[in-house]
């Protein structure tokens, strides 16, 4: 079950690149404010929403284990907020540490001040839509089905976790000069050209990000618990990526860019979410059981 949702992903990817260049040019006409988006970024949203939409609809007709989704409540808000304070945290670790290291520093100055907080919302808005749809595909039915195939949740997870980082592998923009064209997905293939440093780093943090995740939702016990950090850590990198100057060429102040410079802050940054979810579940007992949540969901 679980590989029948990452050939539905594969596929949709597939499918939806071929006919990009009339979707963008219509998305275009009618939202004159996406010229300023990278196209491999809108590509990437609008196979988010496909998948989405297919995945939700075949999710329903199996009998995968409860997502622990649940109506949002006072206790689920609350876990939350917390959950994003949590993901804030551990981004503002990683730029605090690479500053006091000598790495770059962080202007504020940069920051648009005449329409600050409506660019924030904007932020928040993408990080909460980002997260849900990311972590409700690859926490709450990716990882679940393989469970179901596995009977095992840490292989489970692995497995779960190693397909979130392949996603973040692929890169958008060789899509669509391959759908044009341009480039030769055999050759690519065989050339090995996608695999690098910065590429394979990027693999194995996303894929360590994917089973801190696993394991915040696991050990919560609650599908909000993952959005809100996840969706904190897109929020504190979206504005940190606004603010951060780095002193020299490499990008070392580009929580994004896993590189050997970056690996040891990116992977404190982790250690530092870990532990306040740890803290957080401690202090504030925070206990969702699936009997909480009938239902699909």
């Amino acid at each position: 079950m679980g590989f029948l949702f990452v050939f539905i992903v594969f596929a949709a990817l597939l499918i939806v690149v071929w006919p990009f260049s009339w979707i963008y040019n219509f998305l275009l006409m009618n939202f004159p404010v996406l010229a300023s988006v990278d196209a491999d970024d809108i590509l990437l949203r609008v196979t988010m929403v496909i998948v989405a939409l297919v995945v939700w609809y075949v999710y329903s007709r199996f009998n995968l284990p409860s997502m622990q989704l649940g109506k949002l409540n006072r206790r689920r808000t609350s876990l939350l907020i917390y959950s994003f304070i949590i993901g804030c945290v551990a981004v503002l670790a990683f730029y605090t540490a690479k500053c006091l290291m000598g790495y770059g520093f962080l202007e504020w100055e940069r920051f648009p001040a005449d329409h600050i907080w409506r660019t924030l919302l904007w932020y928040l808005l993408g990080a909460l839509t980002v997260a849900f749809i990311e972590e409700a595909f690859f926490r709450g039915i990716v990882y679940k089905a393989f469970w179901r195939d596995l009977q095992n949740k840490m292989p489970a997870a692995l497995l779960a976790a190693a397909f979130f980082g392949s996603l973040h592998w692929i890169s958008f923009a060789w899509l669509l000069r391959w759908a044009a064209g341009e480039e030769n997905l055999i050759q690519t293939f065989v050339s090995l050209e996608f695999i690098n440093a910065s590429s394979v780093g990027m693999f194995f943090f996303i894929t360590a990000l994917g089973l801190l995740l696993i394991y915040t939702y696991e050990y919560m016990g609650s599908l909000y618990a993952a959005i809100g950090l996840h969706a904190g850590m897109v929020f504190a990198a979206r504005v940190g990526g606004k603010v951060a100057i780095s002193f020299s060429q490499d990008g070392s102040m580009d929580i994004l860019k896993a590189s050997v410079t970056n690996a040891p802050y990116l992977g404190f940054a982790l250690l530092i979410a870990a532990l306040l979810v740890i803290f957080v579940k401690k202090v504030r007992g925070f206990s969702f059981l699936d009997k909480e949540n009938p239902g699909v969901l």
